[in-house]
């Protein structure tokens, strides 16, 4: 694209050509790699910039949301506000910032990708408004060695193997203790962790790049090793126990996904957040209110927060438009979106836009509600409030490499490993759907009576340690125990059910070296999880409705709602199982005659 093209495309705004004439720089390359894969790479522009050679910058956000920087360069000290960032994937990548101090008053970066056969052109702009001559001067005999680095990082990536490291991986030794590291993965190792997991692990904190390292996944990192998610989630809780890793409960806004407070303890997340760019007041009840993260423990390798830049479109990856529009101003986007679910979101407003059969075309504005159209359509924005706006498209769905208190709540061994851990008396988590499983001692009343107390407890206690243990292999977590009565939790309500199954299975009739015998009720639906007794306990109709289920049930009988009898996979299995289904009804004053089931085992 030719400069007079780009800048037609990108015109300099007035307020900013109120402060002089720009000094402007562009030039296209060529790649072999195609826009989208390109695009990866160098919406990371922390890393880019890193790899350029340019020096660390530091970023806050103050009481109205705006994100203020600051850097050492050429002997001078930078302050600048960061303006919202327009980018469209795998297109174009638009970054303005307006400086306080430094060698400018505007500086504009500007990244346009246009297929090229089966490759790629990239246009690279930067427009300076210098304070001076002087400075003027400065920026322009800094002009060619920019240009040179950027065609040298685009030649390492393309020298870039797949499977390999980046090329722009930060290779020295970092600063660690490995007689610390060496004495903590012993430690993993006689807790039962997998010889080969454990030395991975160490070898990855030992090696990985700082930028890696500053705020650890383990969900994406099970993916990229690939593993099964629980074995390295287990690894992390356990290393985190062992102190080679701390654990992170981040506060998420519901609205942007940004990361709006840190906790180093489950007891320190509040109840209410704020998001000062959204000036949004917000509950962490919310299922994707909390997000838990892991970093390396500071006695091992210390890693501070590093960033060349506050690389946007790296940081919010599920965005893939963002711009930014003054009133009354409308905007034409081709796009690249792929069918699903999508959320517009400007301001305090959001919608859904469904991608799918439809127009070629869609008209986006600040109250456009469940839009549909066809995929890749061109867009319209326009903003019709009185205001500047950011228009935001983004997957309607979270990331999947989040790990939430749903999951992390439902792993046996995060109740063993933090077994001190508790809520804050006035928080309540939304775990979203479980199934909650009641077991029951049938008779138990009769069974203190006939073998005394001591004897009687002994039964219970190798009961409760048999129900631990399917629990645990079913991949359930057990919540509670109630007198002689236990309360696990699944995430799936097949795993429950074929749980339930086992534990009834582990009491037959013929069973001699112990009286007791189950009844067992599920339901499904969703739970919050709160403070009881010190505990973390899971409350909620769909807790309640499954103890009432115990009514529907007897000895060797494991009762289930109308919710769990209704999921296909549910009813998939108990025919594959050849299982006898009966239906019955639960009586209360309160549900009234709602419709249950139950298996008889044996």
């Amino acid at each position: 694209m030719e400069l007079p093209e780009l800048l037609a495309a990108h015109p300099w705004p007035a307020r900013m050509l109120a402060a002089g004439e720009p000094l402007e720089q562009h030039w296209t390359l060529r790649s072999s790699l195609p826009p989208e894969e390109l695009w990866l790479w160098l919406r990371d522009t922390s890393r880019l910039n890193r790899a350029l050679g340019l020096g660390e910058m530091q970023f806050e956000e103050d009481v109205q949301g705006r994100v203020r920087g600051r850097s050492e360069t050429a002997g001078m000290t930078h302050v600048w506000t960061e303006h919202p960032w327009s980018w469209v994937a795998a297109q174009q990548i638009v970054a303005v910032r307006e400086y306080q101090y430094g060698l400018a008053w505007w500086v504009r970066a500007i990244y346009r990708f246009e297929p090229d056969g089966e490759g790629c052109l990239l246009t690279v702009y930067f427009g300076w408004i210098p304070r001076g001559f002087f400075q003027r001067l400065v920026l322009a005999s800094a002009r060619d060695w920019l240009e040179r680095g950027y065609r040298r990082v685009v030649e390492e990536i393309e020298a870039s193997r797949p499977g390999e490291h980046s090329p722009w991986q930060q290779t020295q030794d970092p600063q660690l203790d490995w007689a610390a590291l060496r004495r903590k993965q012993e430690l993993l190792l006689a807790a039962g962790q997998p010889r080969e997991l454990v030395a991975g692990l160490g070898e990855w904190l030992a090696r990985a790049d700082d930028l890696d390292l500053a705020r650890i996944q383990v969900l994406a990192l099970a993916e990229e090793w690939g593993l099964a998610p629980r074995k390295l989630v287990d690894l992390a809780l356990h290393a985190t126990r062992a102190g080679l890793l701390s654990m992170r409960w981040d506060v998420v806004c519901p609205h942007c996904r940004g990361v709006r407070e840190s906790c180093g303890e489950l007891s320190g997340i509040p109840s209410e957040g704020r998001c000062a760019a959204c000036e949004l007041d917000f509950d962490t009840q919310g299922p994707d209110a909390i997000e838990i993260v892991f970093h390396v423990h500071p006695s091992i390798r210390q890693v501070p927060e590093r960033f060349y830049c506050s690389a946007e479109p790296a940081q919010k990856e599920h965005i893939a438009l963002q711009q930014h529009l003054q009133p009354g101003e409308s905007l034409e986007l081709k796009t690249r979106l792929a069918p699903g679910p999508w959320r517009l979101r400007v301001a305090d407003h959001s919608g859904l836009v469904e991608l799918g059969e439809g127009p070629s075309s869609l008209v986006l504005r600040p109250s456009s509600e469940h839009t549909v159209g066809a995929p890749e359509p061109r867009v319209r924005l326009e903003n019709t409030l009185d205001r500047p706006a950011t228009f935001v498209l983004e997957r309607g769905s979270w990331s999947p490499h989040r790990l939430g208190p749903r999951q992390l709540f439902a792993l046996q061994e995060f109740r063993d490993l933090y077994s001190d851990a508790y809520l804050d008396a006035g928080v309540r988590l939304a775990l979203g759907e479980q199934t909650v499983l009641f077991t029951d001692v049938v008779g138990s009343t009769r069974l203190y009576l006939d073998r005394g107390d001591p004897q009687a407890f002994a039964h219970i206690k190798q009961h409760f340690d048999e129900l631990l243990a399917i629990t645990r292999a079913h991949e359930g977590v057990v919540v509670k125990t109630i007198g002689d009565a236990l309360m696990a939790s699944f995430l799936e309500p097949t795993q429950a059910l074929q749980a339930a199954l086992a534990m009834q299975r582990a009491f037959p009739r013929e069973r001699e070296d112990t009286p007791v015998r189950l009844r067992i009720s599920l339901n499904t639906g969703p739970c919050i999880a709160v403070r009881l007794n010190s505990n973390i306990d899971y409350f909620g109709t769909t807790v309640n409705f499954a103890a009432k289920l115990q009514a529907c049930a007897e000895g060797h009988q494991v009762a289930f709602s109308e919710t769990v009898a209704q999921r296909e996979e549910v009813r998939a299995w108990l025919e594959a199982q050849g299982l006898k289904v009966e239906e019955t009804r639960l009586t209360s004053p309160v549900l009234g005659t709602p419709r249950a089931w139950r298996v008889t085992v044996g």
